[in-house]
């Protein structure tokens, strides 16, 4: 029995629809370079014939569409190995051959509406799978309908999916695939660029987007893209790759040359892919988030009065028209964190900090904090609450175990002039219960992970939450566009899942995690330090070292997301 799953991803030029003989030539030729190797599987990228930008598809190129498939199902047949591309799909139960009159008298049918679609062919030459993209990127929807969604298919080595392209920036897509079973997606794809330099283009999902789609469902992804220039207009970045369920590149092409990079996929004892235990836990109770009503306060009582049931008291000494924060994470050692008298909790040091945030001019200041080493507020942050230079800022700070009883919650309370705005616990590991679950203490934590500020609606996020992408969407659709998260050590690549969380949704995500996590393997992964304030276009505005203390800053213009879409023609989620 074989040990591995080779797989040869192909790695194709731009061709436009005026030279769709050179695709061809090209494509037919790379598969017949990969007989010696004699590989289990071949992905090919998204529209690898004729082209991507579809100017000028007739009827004629629809018949020499079906003549494409074909010669691909014969060649899979041939090398006795599965064959996956991305190709123009007619629709064909739609009319497929109406008349229209030329000044000459002529006649011409009309070609079919077509789908952005992943055909797999299996070793025999049958078609297993067809997966038409639903998630149209920019112009798609100038030739292409909406797909009925992604598909996967069974092999020897379980199940595999198919995916396309922009589909990977919505993460229930690949999170529908990982739960019909497949270890393995194989996605054509069109990743779109712009650079002098043709050696150093980028893609954010050539970059960190398909790695966290890897991590969140624990499956591996091959990804296949193009690499030039097509029609003048559309530059691609190369980049195919494989990604481990870890989030590791196994392998990545160049951003600038056709090639073939072949990589191996371990099998396990019963010769199927091989996949390691899940690096995210699924949460107790993942439906709460998508149906539990959330009221966002908009207005609140005077900051000297009692504010009536259910209302939050509005922040009072900011002047009107604050509408954008500069947005601060401190990221703190476990040691200055949990610990009182040593570090940075010192008193001078306090007076320090206090004095460097006070200067950056932050609004909103969040804490890392770890839950297991904390009773109560985290010393450090709470000691700045007597420093005058704060007590105008708004403090996000983390509570790690019930006052009363000492146990374990995970929270935090957001702070402004001293005293506490809103509480919040993490729901998603006490299963939507209020205050401790030990002793019934805090019954005041709120259920609604949101706290009102002068900015606008800000979300809260603590530990494992932000793997759960339907809470960030459905606060995002809400009207929440900034996000603190307070991950505490316990959340694999939480860098680059902020910056997803951020692109997916449009949002601002200021993560903090602390510094230099003592006694934790680095073979896990880089849990410790790495803070980073995303902004809604997944780039990083501000991030900090892995192994120092460390404030961060970035102004969030808001503005950015309040824009939804991402570019014309598709929107983000929320």
């Amino acid at each position: 029995m074989a040990d591995a799953l080779r797989i040869s991803i192909i790695q194709t030029a731009a061709y436009d629809m005026l030279s769709p003989h050179h695709a061809d030539n090209e494509m037919f030729y790379m598969l017949e370079m990969e007989k010696d190797y004699a590989p289990d599987v071949i992905l090919l990228p998204e529209c690898v014939w004729p082209g991507y930008f579809l100017y000028g598809w007739d009827y004629s190129m629809q018949e020499k569409s079906d003549d494409i498939k074909a010669r691909l199902a014969q060649a899979a047949r041939r090398m006795g190995c599965f064959i996956v591309a991305g190709l123009p799909e007619p629709d064909k139960s739609g009319p497929t051959a109406q008349a229209l009159p030329f000044s000459e008298g002529w006649m011409q049918p009309v070609a079919s509406p077509l789908f952005n679609s992943a055909f797999a062919w299996n070793r025999y030459g049958k078609l297993v799978a067809t997966g038409r993209k639903t998630n149209l990127w920019h112009f798609d929807s100038k030739w292409f309908g909406k797909g009925d969604g992604p598909a996967s298919f069974r092999t020897k080595w379980g199940r595999m999916g198919l995916m396309i392209c922009a589909d990977a920036r919505v993460p229930g897509i690949v999170e529908k695939l990982a739960e019909e079973g497949a270890r393995l997606i194989l996605n054509c794809t069109n990743w779109v660029t712009t650079g002098p330099d043709r050696s150093k283009l980028t893609n954010p999902q050539a970059d960190f987007l398909i790695r966290v789609r890897a991590i969140e469902n624990n499956v591996w992804i091959a990804s296949s893209n193009k690499v030039g220039l097509e029609d003048g207009l559309i530059a691609f970045c190369g980049g195919s790759q494989l990604v481990s369920p870890e989030g590791e590149v196994i392998k990545r092409a160049s951003s600038d040359r056709v090639e073939t990079i072949r990589v191996e996929v371990p099998l396990d004892g019963q010769g199927r892919i091989e996949l390691p235990e899940p690096r995210v836990e699924k949460l107790k109770n993942p439906a709460y988030y998508e149906t539990v009503p959330i009221s966002i306060p908009r207005e609140g009582q005077d900051g000297h009065e009692a504010p009536s049931e259910g209302a939050k008291p509005r922040i009072q000494g900011y002047a009107g028209g604050a509408s954008h924060p500069y947005m601060a994470v401190v990221q703190q050692s476990p040691e200055s964190a949990g610990q009182p008298g040593t570090g940075l909790v010192a008193r001078a040091a306090v007076r320090r900090l206090a004095a460097k945030i006070d200067a950056i001019g932050a609004d909103i200041v969040v804490f890392s904090g770890t839950f297991d080493a904390m009773g109560g507020l985290d010393p450090q942050a709470g000691a700045l609450l007597e420093e005058p230079g704060i007590r105008k800022r708004i403090l996000v700070i983390p509570r790690g175990r019930c006052e009363k009883c000492g146990n374990p919650i995970g929270g935090a309370d957001v702070v402004f002039d001293g005293r506490s705005l809103q509480q919040y616990g993490a729901l998603t590991e006490r299963e939507a219960t209020r205050g401790c679950p030990n002793c019934g203490h805090g019954d005041s934590v709120a259920i609604a992970p949101v706290v009102q500020t002068p900015f606008g609606p800000l979300g809260l996020m603590l530990g494992r939450e932000g793997h759960e992408h339907r809470m960030v969407a459905g606060l995002v659709g809400m009207g929440v566009r900034m996000f603190a998260w307070i991950t505490s050590g316990l959340v694999h690549e939480h860098d680059i899942i902020s910056r997803a969380r951020a692109m997916e949704c449009r949002a601002w995500v200021a993560t903090a995690n602390p510094a230099r996590i003592v006694g934790r393997a680095s073979a896990e992964g880089p849990l410790s330090g790495l803070s980073i304030i995303a902004g809604p276009d997944g780039n990083a505005a501000a991030s900090a070292f892995s192994d120092e203390e460390q404030i961060i800053s970035a102004y969030c213009d808001l503005c950015l997301a309040e824009r939804r879409d991402v570019v014309p023609g598709t929107q983000a989620l929320g």
